[in-house]
């Protein structure tokens, strides 16, 4: 899990490897920004827009549902998360990552 990966944090060659490359499956936080920047996400990405409040479903993932679990309990705890600016709560979103991911 990595909770923000900036953008100017390292060349963009660099951050597609490490976000559209990883044959390992893991949560990482980026702006929306970054991804425009790199193309279009793989096909087994699945992505959660936080910016919209929205999980997108990789196509080549007949197995994944944002209502079921174990998926459902982290779309749950992100949306409690969201919301304008000033209801955004950053350290809730990384703890329902790390939840999700142990």
């Amino acid at each position: 899990f990595i909770p923000f990966l900036p953008a100017g944090l390292m060349p963009l060659e660099d951050a597609r490897t490490l976000l559209f490359d990883c044959s390992t499956p893991y949560l990482i936080a980026c702006e929306t920004l970054l991804v425009a920047r790199l193309g279009a996400v793989p096909d087994v990405a699945v992505v959660a827009d936080l910016d919209r409040g929205a999980v997108h479903k990789a196509p080549s993932t007949e197995w994944f549902s944002a209502r079921a679990p174990p998926v459902l309990s982290l779309c749950t705890e992100l949306a409690a998360c969201m919301g304008d600016c000033i209801r955004f709560r950053q350290s809730g979103v990384h703890v329902a990552c790390l939840r999700f991911v142990v």
